[in-house]
């Protein structure tokens, strides 16, 4: 199955670890892998997956590190790690991705600052950060991201006053911002 370019195997009640013949897969563009029991980290042999443009992991168990070799991937534009069990910091080569359009990380227990590379995610769409660890203020290079529509920070450990660069979101709809230690300044957005 190596011309394999899409495998789908969500919601199966899959359980154990991702297999490392996963890695022979070259071809793949595709791989959604959520809502399973799978658990641990995620394996390395993804790493070897390039032509990725969606990678769906969501409602799982897996925990460990974020693999640091996800950001190198130039076709990536749907990440989703929602709802699993990741507690270390989140890859600094993740957060510039130029070509990403969608990253979910929401409800897990990562830790750390939202970092000002975030400027570099200059594609991205939506953007869920919420139910997690971070701690730092808001970077004032979240008003770069022109075509951002969806951005959800709620339940963090944000803080400091949200930056008067939101004003240049222009294109964004929905902003969650609950539960954080934040000062709101009234924007026209």
């Amino acid at each position: 199955m190596s011309g394999l370019t899409c495998l789908d195997l969500k919601e199966n009640n899959l359980a154990g670890s991702i297999p490392p013949e996963i890695g022979k897969l070259k071809q793949l563009q595709g791989l959604y892998l959520n809502k399973n029991k799978l658990q641990g980290h995620i394996s390395e042999v993804v790493c070897y997956l390039f032509n990725l443009v969606e990678l769906v992991l969501h409602d799982n168990e897996f925990s460990g590190l974020i693999p640091e070799c996800l950001g190198k991937f130039s076709m990536l534009q749907k990440f989703y790690l929602g709802s699993n069990k990741f507690s270390s910091k989140f890859p600094l080569s993740l957060w510039k991705m130029s070509g990403l359009l969608y990253l979910s990380v929401s409800r897990n227990s990562i830790e750390g600052e939202v970092p000002s590379d975030i400027g570099e995610l200059k594609a991205i769409v939506g953007l869920y950060l919420h139910s997690n660890h971070f701690s730092s203020v808001i970077p004032t290079r979240f008003g770069e991201l022109q075509n951002l529509q969806y951005l959800d920070l709620s339940n963090n450990s944000i803080f400091g006053q949200i930056p008067l660069s939101f004003a240049n979101l222009i294109s964004l709809e929905f902003l969650n911002c609950l539960q954080m230690h934040c000062q709101v300044l009234f924007l026209c957005l």
